[in-house]
């Protein structure tokens, strides 16, 4: 009995021994078996970085450059961009997006754009749109955007975005400031119709861009689009216009600048927020309009936008000032003015030479023609009897020199 049992304990033993030998084996090749899945996942990442790195070589390598009218364009645009950015006092630096204090001096710096480069003008365009969007977002939760940060922050980039498409629409107004011809139309219960007719004419330019960019883009687009517009109510202060063009929407906010404030003779947008709806400012407004000046609206920091001066048509204004009006209906004009057609004469760059040109030559004839009468005046005096002919006929009255 007792051998059977050592016996059996021994081949036991020898089964246990067995048993360890065979799982200490299937542990040394489940080690083995893991080892080749790591050394095969890390030869097949290696595999496919070699080839993404190669394959974004070949295509860098592969693609068309951009054609030389094409960059020649845009590095106009980018130029354009440097100068209408330049100026004095506080300016936004674009390379890193860190607020710069530029102290001011006689040479004015230059501002690069990068992205000129590459922006086409739908391109500009839906960018500035999607950035208006956004301000437009922020207005109608009612914060004073003039006192927040994020929201100066977010106007000075569709400032920038503003001033980018401007410079691409309508070309460089860093020497020459955007102007715009107004035409009128008197109608005959006027006092003066039959002496000076029907016909007016008043001549606006527009801010600089590197000041109120949106402001005067608004007022492009309007001029641009224009479809009719009427002087239609004479205040104490203001001679206020209608507009219709395809610009229906007011301005996304209240942009204002110290350095272009509501003086005599210049332009600001009516209402809060302004536009499309102008005005003409009779007298000097910069306290009135500026900020904080319209106590009602009980926004303290906020402004009319001012974007424009008249340069030429002041006589026109001042007859304007002298139509009746009703007093019981907010001093509304008995007879409006219409205003048939708006244009924009310095700027565009196609018809910015024409334009230009027409107007240089304009102005020669006014001279000319002043020049002419007072001649005729003066020979009238000297020989009193031209008017009539030798036989007694009548000689046909001159034209009058209009509302130009």
């Amino acid at each position: 009995i007792y051998s059977r049992t050592r016996l059996q304990r021994t081949l036991n033993n020898r089964e246990i021994i067995d048993l360890s030998k065979m799982g200490y084996e299937a542990n040394i090749k489940s080690a083995q078996s893991e080892r080749r899945q790591r050394l095969f996942i890390i030869i097949s990442l290696v595999a496919l970085s070699t080839a993404f790195f190669l394959a974004t070589s070949f295509l860098q390598s592969s693609s068309p450059s951009k054609s030389g009218a094409t960059n020649d364009a845009h590095i106009a645009a980018a130029k354009a961009l440097s100068k209408m950015k330049q100026g004095t006092g506080n300016l936004r630096a674009v390379g890193d997006g860190k607020a710069k204090k530029v102290a001011p001096v006689e040479k004015k710096k230059d501002f690069s754009y990068p992205s000129s480069f590459q922006k086409s003008e739908k391109e500009a365009a839906t960018i500035r749109a999607d950035l208006e969007k956004q301000v437009r977002i922020i207005k109608q939760t009612g914060v004073i955007m003039e006192a927040d940060k994020k929201s100066l922050e977010l106007t000075a980039k569709l400032q920038d975005a503003t001033r980018e498409l401007i410079a691409i629409r309508y070309g460089d107004s860093s020497s020459k400031n955007f102007r715009v011809k107004l035409d009128l139309e008197f109608q005959p219960t006027i006092p003066d119709f039959e002496e000076k007719g029907k016909d007016g004419t008043l001549l606006i330019e527009l801010a600089p861009i590197r000041l109120i960019p949106c402001s005067v883009y608004n007022f492009l687009e309007i001029a641009r689009t224009w479809k009719k517009g009427a002087f239609h109510r004479n205040a104490g202060h203001v001679l206020q216009a209608i507009a219709r063009s395809d610009i229906t929407d007011r301005m996304p906010f209240q942009e204002y600048s110290k350095d272009y404030p509501h003086a005599k003779y210049t332009l600001g947008f009516a209402g809060r927020p302004g536009g499309p709806d102008f005005y003409i400012n009779k007298i000097d407004n910069s306290v009135n309009h500026g900020p904080g000046g319209q106590s009602h609206h009980d926004l303290h920091e906020e402004a009319d936008p001012c974007f424009a001066k008249l340069v030429k048509g002041m006589e026109i204004l001042d007859e304007l000032n002298m139509l009746p009006t009703d007093m019981d209906r907010g001093s509304l004009l008995l007879a409006s003015v219409a205003i048939v057609d708006s244009r924009v004469v310095v700027g565009e760059r196609k018809e910015v030479k024409e334009d230009g040109q027409k107007e240089q030559n304009d102005e020669k004839n006014d001279e000319n023609q002043q020049e002419q009468q007072s001649k005729e005046k003066s020979n009238a005096e000297d020989n009193p009897n031209n008017d009539q002919g030798i036989g007694g006929g009548n000689k046909m009255p001159a034209m009058g020199p209009g509302r130009i």
